[in-house]
């Protein structure tokens, strides 16, 4: 069973993001796993921002044996990152975008999708 560690409602704006990124830090004691674990979080998070049209974002951080779950929902256009098809492109064109649901699923344990109660929810699973 998890325990919450932290939950917030968010506006999908990129400053934000900095709450989240502190909690992520406070919740993870191992360097390498904290920095995986921030950086997949503000993919997704970005994503939800520059694309969703959300108007709130909910998080949630919990821990469950050696995994965090951070689970992100927002009330934005329905979208299932987990499925969409990899974009693939050359070294010179990422800065185009396309690439983070790719690195999520690479730094998370898992990556899940729900849409619920009018709701995108993504759930991170990463080492901690």
């Amino acid at each position: 069973m998890a325990s919450i560690l932290w939950s917030a409602t968010l506006k999908p704006e990129f400053s934000s993001f900095a709450e989240l990124g502190e909690q992520l830090e406070l919740a993870i004691d191992n360097m390498r796993h904290s920095m995986n674990a921030t950086l997949a979080c503000d993919e997704a998070f970005t994503n939800v921002v520059m694309y969703s049209g959300a108007t709130a974002v909910e998080v949630e951080i919990a821990k469950e044996g050696d995994l965090l779950i951070v689970r992100i929902a927002d009330d934005g256009t329905p979208f299932d990152p987990v499925s969409a098809k990899p974009i693939e492109r050359a070294f010179e064109d990422l800065d185009k975008g396309g690439m983070g649901i790719k690195l999520i699923k690479k730094i998370c344990e898992s990556v899940d999708y729900a849409y619920v109660d009018g709701k995108n929810v993504l759930t991170l699973r990463l080492p901690c």
